[in-house]
C-alpha cells in the first residue's frame, strides 16, 4: 500500500484498503445497491485475508489490485461514473441553448444513456460506438465540432478531442494509442 498508512507497517501493522465501484450520491441507496458491487482490495496478504471475507459477507465480488495501479484504478473509475455526470449535464445545456424543452432534453439524455450502456454491455466499447466519428464522417465532425465550440470554447476543445478518442476507438479498438503509453 503506498501513502500514509506506509509509516504503520514497520509498526507490524497489517494494511489493506477496500476500494468499492459504486457511485455514494446517496448513502442509503448506495447502502442498498452494495451487494452484488465489485470492490478491488489491495495490502499486504495478511490483511487481505482478514478483510476478504467481510467484504464477501456484505455481498461484494471482490478483486486484488496493486498498489502501483490504484490512482490509476480510481481515475478510471472517475472517468466512468463523474464524467459521464458531467457530460450528461453539458448535454442539458446544451439541449437547453439549442431550444429543447427540458423535459424532452432530460427524457432524452436517459434514453440515449440506458441504449448506450446496454450496447457497450452486450457489444464493447468500439463496436457499441455510434456517431460521425465511428462512421468516419469528418465533414459533420468539423461542422459540429465548430458549432459547440462557438457556443463554448471548452466545449468545444473536449468534442474535438473526444470525437478524435471515438474515431481511434472505433479504428483500433483503443481510444489512445497503445505505442505512446508506458505501461506498469
Amino acid at each position: 500500500m503506498a501513502g500514509i498508512m506506509d509509516a504503520l507497517s514497520p509498526l507490524g501493522w497489517r494494511l489493506a484498503s477496500a476500494h468499492p465501484v459504486l457511485s455514494f450520491a446517496d448513502p442509503d441507496v448506495s447502502a442498498a445497491r452494495f451487494p452484488g458491487s465489485y470492490c478491488g482490495l489491495e495490502g499486504d496478504e495478511a490483511a487481505l485475508k482478514t478483510i476478504e471475507p467481510l467484504f464477501n459477507a456484505l455481498g461484494a465480488r471482490n478483486f486484488r489490485i496493486g498498489s502501483e495501479g490504484k490512482v490509476l484504478y480510481h481515475a478510471a473509475a472517475v472517468v466512468t461514473n463523474n464524467f459521464t455526470t458531467v457530460l450528461q449535464g453539458l448535454a442539458l445545456e446544451m439541449w437547453e441553448d439549442a431550444g429543447v424543452p427540458d423535459d424532452v432534453a432530460r427524457a432524452l439524455n436517459a434514453t440515449l444513456l440506458a441504449s448506450t450502456l446496454e450496447n457497450v454491455e452486450r457489444l464493447g466499447p468500439a463496436e457499441a460506438l455510434t456517431g460521425p466519428a465511428a462512421r468516419g464522417d469528418s465533414a459533420v465532425v468539423e461542422a459540429q465540432g465548430r458549432a459547440v465550440a462557438a457556443w463554448h470554447p471548452n466545449a468545444g476543445a473536449l468534442y474535438r478531442m473526444l470525437s478524435e478518442m471515438a474515431a481511434r476507438l472505433k479504428s483500433d479498438g483503443r481510444t489512445v494509442d497503445g505505442q505512446d503509453l508506458p505501461r506498469q
